[in-house]
């Protein structure tokens, strides 16, 4: 005796799609998480050895007092992983972004009120003050809220940020390698913004972020 095929009904068929959504909606995330984990594990790695490289090339003159200059920083480095794999304004890491970058990370000596000799030294004794090893290199592409790319060291109002300054918030999540040859992760809870709409500022994080 041949037993009837019986095929599913539509309420059966709408609970396993229903099922399937809920798990898709779970693991999705999950996975879209370790991707991104992943990516920052491999930044501060890269932000180390581009790190240990400046600081190894300083060794020759005086340390972290003699820490090279932008230009001298971007050869010492030309051979060195300086692509971030979470860099979301050059695709391919293939295109020159500016100072204070050198490929995706931004280094201090690049902007402007610490690239003297003078403005170093200021630096150096900052952070001393506070406590803190100052920072050398930084990733900003880990935010909740991705940052509207920008050519330079700050942004221009409407030019580059769009009708509303809220577009060029500082980064609320900062990778980073310090003088001391540590590298970290450090949350937006750790420093102090003066302004929800505070225009994105390269010297000013360096600075504060620690």
């Amino acid at each position: 005796m041949r037993l009837k095929q019986q095929a599913f009904t539509l309420i059966e068929l709408l609970v396993c799609i229903a099922i399937i959504s809920v798990l898709a909606g779970l693991i999705v995330p999950a996975f879209a998480h370790a991707r991104m984990d992943g990516r920052k594990t491999v930044s501060i790695s890269n932000l180390r050895q581009c790190g240990m490289a400046l600081l190894i090339y300083s060794q020759d003159y005086d340390g972290i007092y003699s820490v090279p200059p932008y230009k001298v920083a971007k050869l010492a480095l030309k051979d060195e992983p300086t692509c971030d794999p979470n860099d979301l304004w050059r695709p391919g890491c293939k295109e020159d972004w500016g100072q204070p970058l050198v490929g995706s990370y931004g280094y201090v000596r690049g902007v402007s009120r610490y690239a003297t000799d003078d403005g170093w030294d200021q630096y150096l004794s900052w952070t001393d003050g506070l406590g803190h090893p100052g920072s050398l290199l930084i990733s900003v592409f880990y935010s909740d809220t991705p940052l509207a790319p920008f050519h330079g060291e700050t942004p221009i109002l409407g030019a580059q940020c769009g009708p509303g300054e809220s577009r060029c918030m500082w980064p609320n999540h900062v990778l980073r390698f310090r003088l001391d040859g540590s590298a970290k992760s450090t949350s937006g809870s750790e420093w102090s913004i003066n302004s929800a709409r505070t225009i994105m500022d390269w010297g000013g994080l360096f600075f504060n972020a620690e």
